[in-house]
């Protein structure tokens, strides 16, 4: 009997020498992206359900989110935690809310394909080299700093919080070479869908103006990305609500964060028609004294064209707003933009 105790006891000294994690179940490694298969996938600051959750990303079925090169971490439990990349820090979810994400790549112009994680890729016979030599062959349409940023207006709880319930709230114009292309993107930034190729200003036009009526339609827009990007949240605003909405984001300490977060202006307005866009000013200086509008030149009343931003192209036609401490001194609101028509790049149609 001691013998057999003794034994037991070795065992068990063995046992306690063994890292926990020896006896955990590791995934079989694949891809650089997982795919949310749970509604109630949260981000984690660490391994495990004690570290405190990452702001909000409203993330649902079918979103994916990039990987760090370690992919996952295997906490003191033997539980298994994927690593994510967000916000330039690596943040946890639990292995059981997501699964490897398979792209299948979708054609949307001859040699362009998307993959709804927003992963890109061009053939080198594509029209899109042709136009472009300088774009890259692979890429993603979305990037991390959008979903950072969008996961921070969510939380900022701005007065477009309420039109983001729906699963896909956005739609995105995005520059790739020469080629325009239009999409539907997800709450978190992170999906997209319905992915086509804009060939023509009306195209825009229809695209975007099919959401409301166009002639008083304005939209929250954000601009990102190194490729030109313009999103928009779907659910437009009247000229009432569009000039609350500026009111409220002009200096507000979270547009500011959220320009920050994003390394470029990122709260906009967009509508399709310059004249509406300088109504917009007009409306929101009346109601705010003490403001003006006009390009970077402090030009009053006219418009920005193709004007690159810190190596960015902005692409649309803009407004700037300026504060007038009197009247020989305007100083420009950096955050915002008052974007109309469709992208520089594309030729109207006859």
């Amino acid at each position: 009997m001691k013998k057999f105790i003794s034994i037991i006891l070795t065992f068990a000294l063995v046992l306690g020498c063994i890292p926990v994690n020896a006896f955990a179940a590791e995934p079989s490694v694949s891809g650089d992206y997982i795919e949310i298969t749970s509604d109630t996938a949260i981000l984690r600051t660490g391994p495990g359900k004690n570290y405190s959750e990452v702001a909000s990303l409203n993330l649902q079925p079918g979103d994916c989110l990039a990987l760090s090169s370690k992919i996952y971490t295997i906490n003191k439990h033997g539980n298994v935690w994927f690593e994510i990349v967000y916000n330039d820090a690596v943040v946890y979810l639990y292995e059981q809310h997501a699964v490897f994400h398979e792209h299948k790549y979708v054609r949307i112009d001859e040699g362009f394909t998307v993959c709804k994680c927003g992963s890109y890729k061009i053939e080198e016979n594509s029209p899109i080299m042709q136009t472009s030599a300088t774009v890259a062959t692979a890429g993603t349409l979305l990037t991390a700093e959008a979903v950072a940023a969008l996961a921070e207006l969510s939380a900022a709880g701005t007065t477009i919080a309420s039109g983001l319930s729906a699963a896909f709230p956005y739609v995105a114009v995005v520059a790739v070479g020469g080629v325009l292309i239009y999409m539907s993107v997800s709450r978190s930034g992170s999906q997209v869908k319905q992915v086509t190729k804009v060939r023509t200003e009306v195209d825009v036009m229809e695209m975007i103006g099919k959401m409301d009526d166009p002639d008083i339609y304005f939209a929250a827009a954000f601009t990102f990305g190194k490729n030109p990007t313009l999103l928009l949240v779907s659910k437009g605003m009247d000229l009432s609500a569009a000039t609350d909405y500026m009111t409220k984001i002009v200096d507000s300490p979270a547009n500011a964060f959220i320009s920050a977060l994003a390394r470029k202006p990122m709260l906009n307005m967009w509508t399709p028609l310059r004249d509406n866009a300088a109504l917009l000013c007009e409306n929101f200086m009346d109601k705010n004294t003490g403001f003006t509008y006009g390009d970077s030149n402090k030009v009053i009343g006219e418009a920005e064209h193709d004007r690159t931003y810190k190596s960015y192209k902005i692409y649309f036609d803009h407004f700037h707003l300026f504060r007038v401490s009197n009247p020989f001194s305007l100083t420009k609101i950096r955050d915002i933009h008052v974007l109309f028509g469709s992208p520089l790049d594309l030729k109207p149609t006859a």
